[in-house]
């Protein structure tokens, strides 16, 4: 006979009924994560992404650029990129090199500037401001950082 044991129905009887109470907290966090891939997406989009095509349509083919975020601009700018925070720079992580002299080897930045305060002379005076790409702080719904809702690309002095 097919007939399962008192303690498997059971079982199986709460198992369903867990899954069934549970259906409508699973479809709110499905919709609030639904919302937050947009919204994450779209400000990926509008600072990333515009940044690196700003950066494959104005600088050289030769252009070496420091960035403290390395992945989109990488790909889409398709220029020699360097790490500026070190996540994709071992030099920089182990220390054998430091911030200002990676910064010594660009010669263009796309950076969220709140992210160098300390290198902010070095960089004014060694650069200029060629573009701005920004959007609203609220929009910028990655994390809670207000810094890095605003990228500023420079060239250096020549």
């Amino acid at each position: 006979t097919l007939l399962l044991p008192f303690r498997q129905v059971h079982q199986m009887a709460a198992g369903v009924l867990a899954v069934a109470l549970s259906v409508r907290g699973y479809a709110g966090s499905f919709a609030e994560r639904r919302g937050h891939l947009r919204n994450d997406s779209h400000a990926i989009d509008a600072i990333n992404i515009r940044t690196a095509m700003w950066i494959h349509d104005h600088t050289p083919a030769d252009a070496v650029v420091g960035v403290n975020d390395a992945g989109a601009i990488r790909y889409f700018g398709e220029r020699h990129t360097v790490d500026l925070v070190g996540i994709n720079n071992q030099d920089l992580v182990f220390g054998r090199a430091s911030v200002r002299s990676e910064l010594e080897r660009c010669n263009w930045l796309a950076i969220f500037p709140t992210v160098f305060p300390e290198d902010g002379p070095f960089i004014r005076e060694n650069f200029k401001l060629e573009a701005v790409i920004k959007i609203p702080p609220r929009e910028y719904t990655v994390c809670d950082c207000p810094g890095q809702s605003l990228v500023a690309i420079f060239s250096r002095n020549p």
